[in-house]
C-alpha cells in the first residue's frame, strides 16, 4: 500500500518539470494539425452561402419568370379585346358615330390598361378616339382626328396583315402627347379592319398603359412566405429600363436572376429581359456562419483534447505509474464530454480502417452505444458502402491533405436513408508522421430534402409555366392560322382572277397558233407535193433531184414544227405506235443539246435491248424536251443534265410505297440534273398547273405539268427524288409494249400508188393548194371535179349527172365549211363518201361540226402519196361503214 500510494502521490517540482515538458511540443504539434479544423469551419460558412445562393438563384428565377408570365397573359388579353373589338359590326362600318362609342367603353372597361383607342381607314386618316380615359372623363380627342398616320410604322404593319396584330414596345408616342401631353411611354398595338369579303379596310389601333405592367412588377416583387423580396426591372433588348421601382438598381449591380421573354411577346418581337433584383440580405446566413464558425472551434478544441488524451494515454502506458494513469483516464472522461457535446458526428480512425474514438453523435447515428462502435472496422458497421469511404481515407492518409465537402448518404439502423457532408483531416504524431484520419460529419439530410423539394417546386413551376406557355402559344398559332387561312382566302380570288387571264391570254394565244398553223400548213402541204412529184419526174442522177429532196427534207421538218406549235394551242390526238426510247433519245439528242445551252453538258446511258413502248412520239419528245428545259432553269451555274433508259419490274411491294403505280413492267426514262434541288413543298406542288418557284411573269408553271398530263395519259407515273443543294432525278415510268408481229413493210415510194377511175368532188379554198391535189387525182386516174368554196361545189355537184364517189374537202372555209357541205349534199346523194382535211387543231375542226371519232380525217400537211392511200383508203371502204364515218 505503501509502494501504491507512492505511486499516486504527486510528484516533486523538478521531476513534474521534467516529465510534463515534452507535453508543450505535442499541444503545439496537435493545434498544427489541426489549422485545417478552422478552415473546415470557414469552408462550412461559404458552403452555406453558396447553397443559400443557389436556393435565392432558383427563387429568383421562379419571381421573374411568373412576372414576365403574367405581363405575357396582360398583353394577350389585350389583344383579344383587339380581335374582338375589330371584328364587329360597329367598327367594321368606319362610322365615326358607332366607332366612338365602341372605343369609350373598351377603355373604361378595362381602366386603366388603355389611354388611347383609334380607327384610321385604309389611306391612314384617323376617324375616331375614344372621347373619354378610363374614368370616363372627357379628353381632347379633337387633337388627333383627322390627322394623316400613314408613314407610320404601327399603321403599314397593321395594314399589311403582316401578323394578326402588329406590336412595338413602350415608348413615347406623339398621338398620345397630343391627347393628354408629356407623360410615360405607351405600348402600341394595332390590327387590320376587314370587310365582309376579307379586304382591309382600316387600322384599329390601341396606346397601353404602363401602369399594369408595374403592378405586375411590384405585385411578384414583394415578400415571399420566407421573407425575401426582390426589385423586379422590365428592359428592353438593349437594357434600358422599361419598369421598375422608384429606386432602380445602381449600375454594375448583378441581379439574382434574368429571365427573356417568351412565346407571344418574343413572337410580337418583344425582346424584353426581366431582372430580379434581392433588395433583402437573408438573416439566416450569418446566424448560421456563426453557428458554424462554434461548431468548428468547438471541433478545434476537440481535437485538441483527443490529441493530448492519445498522448497521454501513450506516455501514461510507456512511463506513468498507476496514479498517472488513472488521471489520464479520468481526463479521458472529461474529454469524452466534450467530445460528445460537439453537434457533429467525429471519428479517428487508423490507417487499417479501425476506428479508435468516437461520440455520441457518431454512435447514435450507427445505432449503438459508443464502446461498442470503438475497436471496430468501418466494414462492420457499414458492410455497403464502408469501401467507398475508405477510398477518401486513403487518399488523405496518402497525400498528408484534407479532404472537404464530400457528401456521402449512410442509412441508419432503423433504415433510413440520409446524408452527410463530411471532412477527413490526416492525423499525424509527434514526429509529422500520418497514423490516421479524423472524419468530421455533419448532417445535411434536411438541407437534402429542402434541395430536392425546391428543385420539384421549380420543375412543377417550369412544367406549368411551360404548359401554359404551350397552351398560349397553341392560341396565337390558332388565331395565326386562321389569319392566314383568311389571307389565303383572300388571295385566293386574286389568284383565281390572275389564272383567268392567263387562261384568257393562253387562248387568245392558241387560237392566233391554230391560225398561223393552218396557213403554215397549207403551204407546206404545197411543197411536200409538188417536191414529190418533181422527185417522181426527175432522174435521179440529175443535178436538180438533190435540190428537190432537200426541200422536201426541209418541209418535212417544216412540218414537224407545226406539230410542236398545235402542241401549244390544242391536245392532239394521239398517234400511237411501238417505238424503242433508245432511238427516240438518240435522234433528239442534236435538239436537246441546242435547248441546254453551251453551259452545261448532256451524258446518256442508255440500256440496250430495251423494251418497246406504245405511245405518241411527239408527246415522249415534249416529255423530254421539259425535263430538260426544267434541268437547265434549275442549273443557272450550268451542270450536267443525264438521261437514262431502264427496264423495271413493279412489284406489290413498290405499289404499297407509291400508290399512283400499278404492277407490271415499265420502260423508265430517267433524267438527272446537278441544279439547286427541290423541297418537300415543291415536290408536293410542282406538277400542278401553273405552279412555279420563279418570278412572277417569267414562267407559265405548265412544263412540269404537262410531263404529267402525257405520262399519266400514256398509262405511266412520274417519281421526284431531289432535296435542297442535290439536284433532282425525275423518273418517268411508261408501260412496256407487246411486241409488233414481224413485218417487213415496203420503204416510201417502193410501191405503185393506188389508182382509180372514180370520180371526186375537190373543195379547196385555197387554189394553189387545190391545184396541187387535183394533179395528184388526176394522175392517179380519178375524175376530179375542183370547186373554191361550198356554194361552187354545190352549184357543181348538181349539174353533174353521174355518181360522186368521194367528196374531198377542207374544213374550215369561208362563207360555208367542209361539214356543213357535206350535209347538204347527203340527201342527193346518200353513196357519197367525205374525206376532211385541214391544218387546223381539233377544237377548231369539232367547232366546224366534225366532232365524230369515226370521221376520216387526213391533217395536213400531206404527201401526194398519203392522199392517194388515204383515197383509196376511203372509197374501198363498205358503204355501211362509210356511209355512216363519213356523213356529218
Amino acid at each position: 500500500m505503501t509502494r501504491l500510494s507512492q505511486q499516486h502521490s504527486r510528484p516533486s517540482g523538478s521531476s513534474r518539470s521534467s516529465r510534463h515538458r515534452p507535453i508543450l511540443p505535442a499541444i503545439f504539434l496537435t493545434c498544427l494539425s489541426c489549422l485545417p479544423v478552422l478552415a473546415f469551419g470557414g469552408w462550412i460558412v461559404w458552403s452555406a452561402s453558396s447553397v443559400v445562393g443557389q436556393v435565392s438563384l432558383s427563387q429568383a428565377q421562379a419571381k421573374a419568370g411568373e412576372a414576365m408570365g403574367a405581363i405575357e397573359a396582360l398583353l394577350l388579353e389585350r389583344r383579344g379585346d383587339l380581335l374582338m373589338l375589330a371584328d364587329m359590326s360597329a367598327v367594321k362600318g368606319l362610322d365615326p358615330a358607332f366607332v366612338s362609342p365602341a372605343v369609350d367603353r373598351l377603355v373604361m372597361a378595362k381602366q386603366p390598361a388603355y389611354r388611347l383607342a383609334l380607327v384610321a381607314d385604309a389611306q391612314g386618316q384617323i376617324l375616331a378616339v375614344n372621347q373619354v380615359d378610363g374614368a370616363g372623363r372627357p379628353i381632347a380627342s379633337g387633337a388627333v382626328i383627322g390627322q394623316i398616320v400613314a408613314q407610320e410604322s404601327w399603321f403599314q404593319d397593321a395594314l399589311r396583315a403582316v401578323k394578326p396584330v402588329a406590336v412595338e414596345g413602350f415608348q413615347v408616342d406623339p398621338l398620345t402627347q397630343a391627347v393628354f401631353g408629356a407623360g410615360p411611354p405607351v405600348l402600341r398595338m394595332s390590327v387590320p379592319i376587314k370587310d365582309d369579303l376579307g379586304t382591309v379596310t382600316g387600322v384599329l389601333s390601341v396606346r397601353l398603359a404602363l401602369q399594369p405592367v408595374q403592378a405586375i412588377l411590384t405585385q411578384h416583387g414583394r415578400p415571399d412566405p420566407s421573407g425575401h423580396a426582390y426589385s423586379l426591372v422590365l428592359a428592353n433588348k438593349d437594357g434600358q429600363p422599361i419598369a421598375g421601382p422608384a429606386e432602380l438598381p445602381q449600375a454594375g449591380q448583378t441581379p439574382s436572376a434574368t429571365v427573356p421573354a417568351m412565346g407571344f411577346l418574343a413572337a410580337s418581337g418583344l425582346n424584353w429581359r426581366l431582372a430580379a433584383y434581392e433588395t433583402e440580405a437573408r438573416s439566416v446566413l450569418p446566424e448560421q456562419g456563426l453557428a458554424l464558425l462554434g461548431l468548428g472551434l468547438s471541433v478545434l478544441l476537440t481535437v485538441g483534447g483527443v490529441a493530448w488524451t492519445v498522448t497521454q494515454r501513450n506516455r501514461s502506458t510507456d512511463t506513468e505509474p498507476v496514479g498517472s494513469t488513472m488521471e489520464a483516464a479520468q481526463a479521458y472522461r472529461e474529454q469524452q464530454i466534450i467530445f460528445d457535446s460537439v453537434p457533429a458526428m467525429v471519428f479517428y480512425k487508423d490507417r487499417n480502417n479501425r476506428i479508435l474514438r468516437t461520440n455520441k453523435a457518431a454512435a447514435a447515428s450507427i445505432g449503438k452505444p459508443v464502446e461498442e462502435v470503438e475497436g471496430k472496422l468501418a466494414q462492420e458497421l457499414w458492410p455497403d458502402e464502408s469501401g467507398r469511404y475508405h477510398q477518401d481515407d486513403l487518399a488523405v492518409i496518402q497525400s498528408g491533405r484534407p479532404k472537404v465537402g464530400i457528401i456521402e448518404p449512410y442509412h441508419t439502423a432503423s433504415g433510413e436513408k440520409r446524408w452527410v457532408r463530411t471532412d477527413k483531416i490526416p492525423h499525424r504524431d509527434d514526429q509529422g508522421a500520418v497514423i490516421g484520419v479524423i472524419v468530421f460529419a455533419v448532417d445535411i439530410t434536411e438541407q437534402v430534402r429542402a434541395e430536392e423539394l425546391l428543385r420539384g417546386t421549380q420543375q412543377a413551376l417550369e412544367a406549368r409555366v411551360s404548359e401554359r406557355t404551350a397552351e398560349l402559344s397553341q392560341m396565337v398559332e390558332t388565331l395565326q392560322r386562321e389569319a392566314a387561312e383568311r389571307k389565303k382566302a383572300e388571295t385566293a380570288l386574286d389568284q383565281s382572277e390572275e389564272q383567268v387571264r392567263q387562261l384568257q391570254r393562253m387562248e387568245a394565244v392558241g387560237r392566233l397558233a391554230g391560225d398561223v398553223a393552218h396557213d403554215f400548213n397549207n403551204l407546206l402541204t404545197i411543197i411536200l407535193g409538188h417536191s414529190e412529184l418533181l422527185l417522181k419526174d426527175l432522174d435521179p442522177q440529175a443535178p436538180s433531184f438533190h435540190a428537190v429532196d432537200e426541200i422536201s427534207k426541209a418541209a418535212g421538218q417544216a412540218s414537224a414544227l407545226a406539230q410542236h406549235l398545235l402542241t401549244f394551242s390544242r391536245k392532239q390526238p394521239r398517234q400511237l405506235q411501238r417505238l424503242n426510247l433508245n432511238d427516240l433519245i438518240t435522234a433528239q439528242i442534236p435538239a436537246l443539246g441546242r435547248v441546254l445551252g453551251n453551259r452545261n453538258r448532256l451524258v446518256t446511258s442508255l440500256t440496250p435491248d430495251l423494251g418497246l413502248v406504245l405511245v405518241d412520239t411527239s408527246q415522249v419528245e415534249q416529255v423530254l424536251l421539259n425535263l430538260c428545259l426544267n434541268a437547265r432553269e434549275a442549273m443557272p451555274d450550268g451542270g450536267t443534265v443525264t438521261i437514262e433508259t431502264r427496264g423495271v419490274t413493279v412489284d406489290e411491294a413498290f405499289v404499297q410505297r407509291h400508290i399512283q403505280s400499278k404492277p407490271g413492267a415499265y420502260v423508265m426514262l430517267v433524267v438527272t440534273d446537278q441544279g439547286v434541288g427541290m423541297d418537300d413543298y415543291v415536290q408536293a406542288h410542282c406538277f400542278e398547273p401553273f405552279f412555279t418557284t420563279k418570278p412572277k411573269g417569267e414562267a407559265t408553271g405548265l412544263g412540269l405539268s404537262t410531263v404529267y398530263g402525257i405520262v399519266k395519259q400514256n398509262g405511266g407515273f412520274v417519281e421526284i427524288v431531289s432535296a435542297p443543294g442535290q439536284g433532282t432525278t425525275f423518273k418517268v415510268y411508261l408501260p412496256c409494249a407487246e411486241a409488233p408481229a414481224s413485218a417487213t413493210a415496203p420503204p416510201p415510194g417502193s410501191q405503185k400508188l393506188p389508182r382509180g377511175t372514180e370520180t371526186l368532188l375537190l373543195v379547196e379554198d385555197e387554189a394553189g393548194l387545190r391545184m396541187l391535189l387535183w394533179r395528184v387525182l388526176e394522175q392517179q386516174g380519178y375524175t376530179v371535179l375542183d370547186a373554191s368554196s361550198g356554194s361552187a361545189a354545190l352549184g357543181l355537184a348538181s349539174n353533174h349527172q353521174g355518181p360522186i364517189h368521194l367528196l374531198v374537202t377542207d374544213v374550215v372555209m369561208p362563207e360555208m365549211n367542209g361539214a356543213e357541205l357535206a350535209r347538204l349534199l347527203s340527201p342527193a346523194r346518200p353513196e357519197m363518201k367525205v374525206l376532211y382535211i385541214s391544218g387546223y387543231p381539233d377544237e377548231t375542226v369539232e367547232s366546224h361540226g366534225v366532232a365524230d371519232p369515226q370521221t376520216t380525217m387526213l391533217p395536213k400537211p400531206f404527201t401526194p402519196e398519203r392522199l392517194a392511200r388515204k383515197v383509196r383508203e376511203v372509197l374501198d371502204r363498205p358503204a355501211e361503214r362509210s356511209a355512216e364515218a363519213g356523213g356529218p
